[in-house]
C-alpha cells in the first residue's frame, strides 16, 4: 500500500512539473523576438568557441523578463531581457553560455526527477535550493575570471539588479 501511495504521489509531482514547464514555455515563447544583431551574434560565436560549446545556441530577447535564462536540453536557447545595453548583454551571454557548457539544464531535469521520486525527504528540498545557488555561483566564477576590474563591477551590479527584479521565478511560480 505504501508503495502505491509513493508511486501515485511521485507521478503527480512529475506531471505537475511537466505541466508547469510547458505552460511557462508557451507563455514565454509568445513574447520572444529572435536577435539578428550581427555584432551580438558574432560575439556569441566567439564566446562559444572560447568556452568550447559545440552546440547550436539561438538568442532571443523579450519584454516579459528582467533577467536572462537558458532553455533546452538539445536545442539551446538563451533569452535576454530587452532592458540591457549591448555591453551588459555580452556579459550575460557569457554567463548563460557557461550554464550550457556546464550542462545545467540536464542537471536541473535530474534534480526535478529526484524531487519527484523523493518528495517525502526534506533534505531533497534543501539540496535542490543548494544546487541552484551553487550552479549560479559556479557560472559567476567562470565569467568573472576573464573580466577586468571595471567589468567585474558592472557584472556584480547586473547580478544585484537581476536578483532584485527576478520576475522569471514569479512568472514560473504563477503558472
Amino acid at each position: 500500500m505504501c508503495l502505491i501511495i509513493w508511486f501515485v504521489i511521485s507521478f503527480v509531482f512529475i506531471i505537475y512539473y511537466i505541466i508547469k514547464y510547458v505552460k511557462f514555455k508557451i507563455c514565454l515563447y509568445n513574447y520572444l523576438d529572435l536577435i539578428n544583431d550581427k555584432d551580438l551574434l558574432k560575439f556569441c560565436a566567439t564566446i562559444k568557441r572560447k568556452y568550447k560549446v559545440n552546440k547550436e545556441v539561438k538568442l532571443y530577447n523579450s519584454d516579459v523578463i528582467t533577467s536572462a535564462c537558458t532553455f533546452g536540453l538539445i536545442k539551446h536557447v538563451i533569452i535576454l531581457p530587452k532592458t540591457h545595453c549591448d555591453n551588459d548583454l555580452k556579459i550575460v551571454i557569457c554567463h548563460e553560455l557557461s550554464h550550457i557548457k556546464s550542462h545545467d539544464t540536464i542537471f536541473r531535469l535530474i534534480r526535478l526527477i529526484c524531487l519527484s521520486l523523493y518528495w517525502f525527504n526534506p533534505l531533497m528540498y534543501i539540496m535542490s535550493n543548494s544546487f541552484d545557488e551553487i550552479s549560479e555561483l559556479a557560472c559567476d566564477e567562470k565569467v568573472t575570471k576573464h573580466l577586468n576590474y571595471r567589468d567585474r563591477f558592472r557584472y556584480e551590479n547586473l547580478i544585484i539588479e537581476a536578483t532584485s527584479n527576478n520576475n522569471i521565478n514569479e512568472l514560473f511560480d504563477y503558472l
